[in-house]
């Protein structure tokens, strides 16, 4: 091997690294080891401050009522919104809160909440109750489809979690029934005052008809709560 197949060569801790280029002859080594430093520094690329929960909560503070609310989720610059359609913003309404997992192709592709099947299966739900969708509250744990419908990791939760108690705040339920396991396990902020009930996603229900009755049962005792 020829000694000008060589290059960044350091006597002093001897570091080889094998490159397709030759160094002149008649330059030195360690003036050209100088130029390439200075020229991968210029071609350095500045990175970009993570978003973090506490600027999504900075953020959130500046929203006074619920049009405000929907305004900064807009604009919110969540890493999953570059993948989505749209963003599902959530809906307000009285009394009772729905808090779902996160949106589904269909939602994404509608622009709204528990669209499709999913959402007539809720909208037959309500009505068994007497409730209507117009009439209550509905908020999703994240405002953008993730990639292919793939579970959401704890980060990207994170993010939108003050956005999610800044509604629960705005809305003042009643009682809260969560869809599905995430929603299920969703940390409340503070000491809620209100009953919390879990039911499946509607989109399970129509996988396993079985878990409707667990559902019913659920309503039935959630109904007595708003009475």
């Amino acid at each position: 091997m020829e000694i000008n197949s060589l290059h960044d060569l350091y006597l002093a801790g001897v570091k080889w690294e094998l490159s397709n280029f030759a160094y002149p002859k008649k330059e030195s080594k360690q003036e050209n080891i100088e130029q390439k430093i200075v020229h991968n520094t210029k071609n350095i690329i500045k990175t970009i401050a993570p978003i973090s929960m506490t600027a999504a909560q900075e953020i959130v503070c500046n929203a006074t009522n619920f049009s405000e609310l929907c305004n900064t989720i807009t604009e919110f610059n969540h890493p999953l919104k570059m993948f989505a359609k749209n963003t599902i913003l959530p809906t307000i309404g009285e009394k009772l809160l729905i808090l779902t997992d996160s949106p589904s192709s269909e939602d994404d592709e509608f622009g709204q909440i528990l669209s499709g099947v999913s959402g007539e299966l809720l909208d037959k739900m309500l009505n068994a109750i007497g409730l209507e969708r117009n009439l209550v509250s509905i908020c999703p744990l994240l405002f953008w489809r993730t990639p292919g419908g793939r579970t959401p990791t704890d980060e990207e939760l994170s993010l939108t979690k003050p956005f999610v108690d800044k509604f629960i705040e705005l809305s003042n339920p009643t009682a809260v029934l969560t869809l599905g396991p995430l929603a299920a396990k969703y940390q409340f902020k503070n000491n809620p005052e209100f009953q919390i009930f879990s039911i499946p996603n509607p989109s399970y229900m129509i996988l396993k008809p079985d878990s409707k009755k667990i559902a019913w049962d659920q309503l039935q005792k959630m109904l007595k709560s708003l009475e």
